[in-house]
């Protein structure tokens, strides 16, 4: 969801000469996954301070400053962030996130959501990239990871192994159609791009079988995913 002043060209200019100075973010954090096979891969990613980092001067230099406003109404989390120019006129988006808990408390679920939330809005408002995506390496022998550990397919698995909607998604394709809004896939290595949508597609089949309010046992879930800015594995 997205709303702006009703004028925005003296904001355009800015950011116009604001991305004309943003640079590429690194990506200097390296997150390791062991896979179930028995080997293990990794891949870099850019953190919020990495983000900041290169949009924080372009933006203050031309006038522009970022708010980002979390708020939750009980299982979701919304995040809206606000790109302001210093005439008034400005633009907003806002993310709806479902709050993972799973071996963290509600607290700790929902800063890590958040984090993830500001990270990624950040980076679309004002226009920062990452860089070439990096699928990571295999330990010691140079090869990609197995692919199967990452994809549609294997979200499928995982979704399963929930007893109380297990059957309820029976081709990959199905869990796209079912979330409003969404029509890409992550990509193979946005390990919590990839965590997101387990958790939406999840309270999704939950809703509908009307179970929303049955606990379930992080045990019955088999992800491989690791850790990334304070999530829990969902192993």
């Amino acid at each position: 969801m997205s709303d702006r002043s009703k004028e925005i060209n003296e904001l355009a200019a800015a950011l116009a000469i604001a991305q004309g100075q943003i640079k590429t973010a690194t990506k200097d954090n390296l997150a390791k996954v062991k896979m179930k096979s028995g080997g293990e891969y990794s891949y870099k990613y850019s953190t919020l301070d990495d983000i900041w980092e290169v949009a924080r001067t372009p933006l203050s230099k031309n006038g522009l400053s970022v708010i980002q406003i979390p708020t939750n109404d009980e299982n979701k989390l919304y995040l809206e962030t606000i790109l302001v120019h210093a005439s008034g006129q400005w633009i907003s988006g806002t993310m709806t996130l479902p709050i993972v808990v799973v071996r963290m408390s509600e607290l700790q679920a929902m800063g890590s959501a958040i984090t993830y939330a500001r990270r990624y809005a950040l980076g679309a408002m004002v226009g920062v990239t990452t860089g070439d995506d990096d699928d990571g390496q295999a330990a010691g022998d140079g090869k990609k990871p197995d692919p199967l550990q990452m994809d549609k397919q294997q979200l499928l698995n995982a979704l399963n192994k929930y007893a109380s909607i297990r059957g309820f998604f029976t081709k990959p394709d199905e869990i796209m159609s079912a979330l409003t809004g969404r029509t890409e896939w992550p990509d193979r290595d946005d390990i919590d791009g990839w965590r997101i949508l387990l958790t939406d597609a999840k309270n999704h089949a939950l809703e509908v079988l009307e179970d929303s309010n049955r606990d379930i046992t992080p045990d019955e879930s088999g992800y491989d995913l690791p850790d990334t800015d304070g999530m829990a594995n969902l192993s």
